[in-house]
């Protein structure tokens, strides 16, 4: 390995360490740069690099879990995603990443060890012998849904592990490499008809990766073309030809682009499972006459004689055409003289563009949750947060596949958190946000409302990243071991509704005081003094945020003199925890607070609940109430019969105390 490899590694990692890219840790900025390397082919966001992280505490030598149904990533889509019928591709990444000189035996030890019972489907998660954090045993419940989904029609399992380090793959000692050919073997013999790979990547090979640009000029060559302006064609084109046009030289889908396109890949539908029986049934009908073809939207596009030379490609309508014909010939399908209908669009106009997105998508059926990404309030975002020389992702990768600043890149996800947290007041339902919640159409017509000034997107977004950028150049973030995105996400949205608070004066501020705010007037120091009065503990990031929990931290800000904190207490939306489920004995914050700040040390006295309802003058009921609603939310164990309980069901304390 050329020395120089490790240099300029080093120094991107340098860099990302200055924007806090996913932080200033530069082993948290090494993982996420090499799943970055190693998952491009993947063309995936920001978003789904997190929730595939599973580092921290009790991992199981495990930083990355990715399961992939035909090349589409399953996260929160699990209970509704569309299973294929036949023609299935399971496929499992598993990645782990260390900032070191070489490649250590300790680390595929300890990946071995957890494979060995994390893929053995006869052990429930209950069962296992060794401790996994709860997003390990997530992406485990996810895998084993996933398999048993699809076992019986399932035509290619596949297990990828790879370890990424600074090292030189050339010297991996031999051990280790032993080491990583007895998990390929653990593979096969848990499932006797999988293919397991195990890759080392090194700083050579991660530099290759990151220079390895997506190309976005491409040529397709066709049969025959007719062109009106000379900047559209309508064309037909060989089936084969196509393929080769969709895929890199691997046979990989160039997902990238993709896109602009709005629908996922539906499976084997009904009508995708006609489109491969056309495919694989030559007969004397061609296969273009009973497909409308796929519709190409482009920067520009050239006829050069015998092929079109197209820039900025999007398949904007037709992805269950490309997959189909992409299924067939990825399991042997042969080459014959059939083509497929292309149009090719060229518009350099957003508005143009977008249009013909939603018309495309818009000729069969499909649900309008899916069409988000080209709503008006969705353009208007984008174009406001151009007015601050920032960008908002709208398109997934639209700015981050063309080399924009990703310290100046906003996704959707993270601004929906903002408006939950900062203009609905409910950060504990920000922390918890999952792209499904856009399905509901009340929901995302909430979190995105056209109402607001159009000037509070990139206040909001700017002010969160500001206070992000801060927190993680600070020492309460320096100090931890855990992933720094998931300690952001508990922190972030509080420490903004304290820091807005102050400045306004009051929790009952408004979208248009955020859209006319200075964010200059919001320094760090600001910041820093929120998060301390917020006092977030090891406690509040292993634990669920409770509405009780951010009701708590606002309270604690109270030196600042800051109004609204009724109006927190009792506030309502779509999107907070409801305690109060019953009209008989309800109960509120200020209830469960006194409550709290009442109760015994555990184990309590069998009538605990009475003694305390006695004292506040309210029914042994809402104590019950509240009580319960406390051990839900982590700040006392379970009790029965005087005897305490873990979240496990494990016992902690068995003497019973009598009253």
């Amino acid at each position: 390995m050329a020395k120089n490899d490790t240099i300029l590694v080093e120094s991107i990692l340098e860099e990302r360490q200055k924007i806090n890219h996913p932080s200033n840790d530069v082993g948290e900025v090494f993982e996420l740069f090499s799943n970055e390397q190693i998952m491009r082919d993947y063309d995936l966001c920001q978003t789904d690099f997190q929730l595939a992280n599973v580092d921290g505490k009790d991992d199981g030598g495990i930083d990355s879990f990715y399961v992939f149904v035909n090349g589409i990533l399953l996260n929160d889509n699990l209970s509704e995603f569309r299973y294929p019928k036949t023609q299935i591709e399971l496929t499992v990444i598993l990645i782990q990443s260390k900032h070191a000189e070489k490649f250590e035996q300790s680390t595929v030890n300890s990946l071995y060890t957890s494979i060995a019972e994390l893929f053995d489907l006869s052990k429930d998660n209950s069962n296992l012998d060794g401790d996994y954090n709860k997003e390990v045993l997530a992406k485990r419940r996810q895998f084993i849904a996933a398999y048993k989904a699809t076992a019986c029609n399932l035509s290619n399992l596949n297990f990828k592990f790879y370890y990424a380090s600074m090292g030189d793959v050339e010297n991996v000692g031999e051990n280790t490499i032993a080491r990583a050919e007895q998990i390929k073997t653990k593979m096969s013999e848990l499932f006797s008809q999988c293919s397991c790979t195990f890759d080392f990547v090194g700083a050579s090979e991660l530099l290759g990766l990151y220079r390895k640009q997506n190309n976005r000029k491409l040529t397709l060559p066709f049969v025959n073309s007719i062109s009106a302006s000379g900047k559209c064609f309508v064309a037909l084109c060989n089936i084969k030809d196509y393929y080769r046009f969709i895929t890199d030289e691997n046979g990989n889908l160039k997902r990238f682009i993709f896109d602009s396109n709005v629908r996922d890949y539906m499976g084997l539908n009904h009508v995708n499972a006609d489109i491969l029986e056309t495919l694989s049934h030559q007969g004397n009908i061609e296969f273009w006459w009973l497909n409308n073809g796929v519709t190409i939207l482009a920067s520009s596009a050239v006829d050069v004689g015998t092929a079109l030379t197209i820039n900025d490609v999007q398949v904007v309508n037709g992805l269950q055409t490309s997959y189909s014909i992409y299924e067939y010939f990825k399991n042997g399908g042969s080459a014959d003289d059939r083509k497929v209908l292309i149009k090719v669009i060229s518009s350099e106009i957003d508005a143009t563009r977008d249009k013909i997105i939603q018309a495309t998508n818009n000729q069969t059926p499909v649900e309008l949750k899916s069409l988000y990404a080209t709503d008006k309030i969705q353009q208007d975002i984008e174009a406001a947060f151009k007015d601050y020389d920032i960008y908002y992702e709208r398109r997934i990768n639209f700015y981050a596949n063309q080399g924009f600043d990703r310290e100046k890149i906003y996704d959707m996800m993270y601004v929906a958190g903002a408006s939950i947290a900062l203009l609905a007041k409910s950060p504990e339902s920000a922390v918890t946000l999952k792209q499904k919640m856009f399905k509901e159409t009340a929901k995302y017509d909430a979190i995105f409302n056209p109402d607001y000034d159009i000037r509070v997107w990139p206040k909001m977004a700017m002010l969160l990243r500001k206070i992000d950028n801060t927190l993680l150049g600070s020492s309460i973030f320096r100090k931890s071991t855990n992933s720094a995105d998931k300690r952001l996400k508990k922190a972030r949205y509080v420490v903004g509704l304290i820091v807005l608070g102050r400045l306004f004066g009051t929790y009952n501020f408004s979208a248009k005081k955020i859209a006319e705010m200075d964010n200059s007037q919001i320094t760090e120091q600001y910041i820093m003094e929120a998060m301390v009065i917020a006092g977030f503990s090891e406690r509040d990031y292993s634990k669920h945020l409770s509405r009780w929990r951010v009701v708590c931290k606002l309270n604690a800000a109270e030196k600042w003199n800051i109004d609204g904190m009724e109006f927190i207490k009792h506030v309502t939306n779509e999107f907070a925890h409801q305690i109060n489920n019953s009209k008989r004995n309800p109960i509120s914050i200020e209830i469960v607070e006194r409550v709290k700040s009442m109760l015994a040390p555990q184990p309590w006295p069998r009538d605990e609940h009475k003694r305390v309802a006695a004292l506040l003058h309210i029914s042994k009921a809402q104590v019950a109430k509240a009580i319960k609603y406390l051990i839900k939310n982590g700040d006392f164990y379970q009790q029965k019969d005087g005897i305490l309980y873990n979240k496990e069901g494990k016992v902690i304390i068995s003497n019973v105390v009598k009253s």
